[in-house]
């Protein structure tokens, strides 16, 4: 597929992965091999986990079933809706670029940390009080916007 796309270029994420540069130079072939792999790994464990996900909602909340059945639009709203109530990541490690401080802790140059992504949008306390609507299932499909900071949101209780 790589050396394909490298004499025929298509408008698809290979043929992107292909042509892309870092700090101007190419990728190596072994790096586009490498990164081909991550990326198939990482998208069939993302899209099965929110599918099981979809579904344990679909059984936990037996109100939903209705609103979705025949609706297409409805159904695919929930199925962006879903990961804000289960994150199909758990938690990722990152590093600590430089020593800082966060919230009275001391990070130094190289900590790990561990971020858990299931919490963001149920943490206690701050959210319940910025957001009081959080456990609620919204029939609408969020911006650009809303994906990039906190919103504001209209409730339609089903």
């Amino acid at each position: 597929m790589i050396e394909l796309r490298r004499s025929d270029p298509q408008d698809d994420l290979i043929s992107q992965i292909v042509y892309a540069e870092v700090n101007g130079e190419k990728l190596t072939l072994n790096q586009i091999v490498e990164f081909c792999i991550l990326l198939l790994i990482a998208g069939n464990e993302t899209t099965t986990n929110l599918l099981g996900n979809f579904v344990r909602l679909l059984t936990e909340r037996n109100e939903l079933q209705p609103a979705i059945c025949g609706n297409a639009e409805r159904l695919n709203t929930m199925i962006e809706e879903t990961p804000r109530f289960y994150s199909p990541v758990q938690a990722v490690l990152r590093f600590v670029k430089q020593d800082t401080e966060f919230q009275g802790c001391h990070l130094k140059k190289d900590d790990v940390l561990v971020l858990w992504l299931a919490s963001a949008n149920h943490p206690s306390g701050v959210r319940r009080l910025t957001c009081p609507d959080s456990e609620l299932f919204l029939f609408r499909t969020p911006s650009a916007t809303d994906r990039i900071r906190p919103r504001e949101r209209i409730v339609k209780k089903l």
